[in-house]
C-alpha cells in the first residue's frame, strides 16, 4: 500500500508537500500501477508511450491527464486502501501488546501521507 500511494504521488502529489519529483518514474521509464491500470482502460496511451525515451514534456503531461482522468490513480487508491484493511485485519490477530498498537497506528498513517 505504501509503495502504491508513493507511485499516486508520482502522478498528483505537490512536490513542495512530498519533496519529490512529480512524474519521475514516468519520466524514468518506469510503469507503475496507475499507468498500468489507465493503460488497460485506454489506447490512447500507447502511441505516446512508444515514444519511449523521446517523451517531450507536452507528452508527458498528457500520459498525466490522461492517467489520472481514465482512473488510473483512483483505482490505484482503491487497491491501496484495500490492502491496508486486508493487513490491518491482519493485525488484529495479533496478541494484544504495544508492538500490535505501534503496527496498527503505523500502517494506518502510510495512507495519510501528505499529497
Amino acid at each position: 500500500a505504501y509503495q502504491i500511494l508513493d507511485e499516486v504521488l508520482d502522478y498528483q502529489g505537490n512536490t513542495k508537500k512530498t519533496r519529490k519529483p512529480v512524474l519521475e518514474d514516468l519520466q524514468s521509464g518506469v510503469y507503475t500501477l496507475p499507468l498500468i491500470l489507465a493503460n488497460q482502460q485506454t489506447k490512447a496511451l500507447k502511441p505516446l508511450l512508444a515514444k519511449k525515451q523521446q517523451l517531450l514534456p507536452p507528452d508527458i503531461s498528457e500520459i498525466q491527464r490522461i492517467v489520472i482522468e481514465s482512473g488510473g490513480v483512483a483505482k490505484s487508491l482503491e487497491i491501496a486502501h484495500q490492502l491496508t484493511s486486508e493487513a490491518l485485519d491482519l493485525i488484529s490477530q495479533l496478541p494484544d501488546q504495544q508492538a500490535k498498537v505501534d503496527l496498527k497506528a503505523l500502517t494506518q498513517l502510510l495512507l495519510s501521507r501528505d499529497q
